[in-house]
């Protein structure tokens, strides 16, 4: 087999196994490439995000230094090196990479998508704003950018536009689950208890075994006065879910408002069991709390 064909050949073993999982001999394949010809940037950024899919991130990010020593212009290379500044809290380090992205295809929407994101880790609430406007001015019909608008302007206080621009990702992405868990949470903060119960009703009608909707809507119910729809929602929690400690103690509220204090009691103590088993001290101690108060 001629170099050529060799090259050839392992970069395509390389990325047929990439693709369907075996990231392992992907990278025996790409470094056999690289053996024959080590000055192929593509080659290192397709190493860098192998890496990057196994957690290898300081190996990755060595790949993408070595693409771009090749080809210090390579888009994809600056993106993923800016990505893994940002997962290595250097955020800053990022942006150089992003901004020249940004000057070589000012119309790539991910570029400013990204960028967003490294100005939030940042807390540079107003540009992150800004570059999601834009990559959704290049792209509008992205659920995921409206989804992270929302987050943006619930940091600046902004309520109802972090809700509107949720309610727009579920239009686009009706199976996003953590818009939809923003939406309800926020509106019941908000003590818009209708409209929380609204989103929580279609969180559950575009995912039904949930726990986290039917947890949210039974504090809801609850806040309302309806306590035996809290009981149905947080008794469901625990069937999808057993050692949900938190509905466990929901519920034993309940109960304990409806005056039944041994089902009260012995949720309380359930409670309680779950959160020691997992370590969590300050709800274990809330847990007990109730338990003593029950017992008097």
């Amino acid at each position: 087999m001629e170099p050529l064909e060799q090259i050839g050949h392992y970069l395509a073993h390389g990325v047929q196994q990439a693709l369907t999982g075996d990231s392992s001999l992907a990278l025996a394949s790409l470094r056999q490439a690289l053996a024959l010809q080590p000055h192929q940037a593509e080659t290192h950024l397709l190493q860098a995000l192998i890496y990057t899919q196994q957690g290898q991130f300081p190996e990755a990010l060595a790949a993408c230094h070595r693409a771009l020593y090749l080809d210090d212009g390579l888009p994809e290379a600056l993106v993923l090196r800016g990505y893994l500044y940002c997962l290595g809290k250097k955020a800053a380090s990022a942006l150089p990479d992003l901004d020249q992205v940004q000057a070589l295809r000012p119309d790539w929407w991910p570029v400013y998508a990204i960028r967003a994101w490294v100005y939030s880790r940042l807390e540079r609430w107003g540009e992150a704003r800004q570059d999601l406007q834009q990559a959704l001015h290049l792209e509008p019909i992205s659920g995921e950018v409206c989804y992270n608008l929302g987050l943006i302007y619930q940091a600046l206080g902004q309520k109802e536009l972090a809700v509107e621009y949720w309610g727009r990702a579920l239009l686009l992405q009706p199976e996003l689950s953590e818009a939809h868990a923003h939406r309800a949470i926020l509106y019941g903060e908000m003590k818009d208890y209708e409209r929380s119960l609204a989103a929580y009703e279609l969180w559950l009608k575009n995912q039904p075994q949930e726990p986290r909707a039917y947890y949210g809507r039974g504090t809801v119910r609850a806040a309302q006065g309806d306590r035996e729809g809290a009981i149905q929602d947080f008794s469901q929690v625990l069937n999808l879910n057993p050692n949900a400690g938190e509905a466990w103690f929901q519920r034993g509220l309940v109960y304990s408002v409806l005056g039944q204090t041994a089902t009260a009691l012995e949720d309380a103590r359930r409670a309680a069991q779950i959160f020691h088993k997992q370590g969590n001290s300050t709800a274990y101690h809330r847990a007990r709390g109730l338990v003593a108060y029950l017992q008097k």
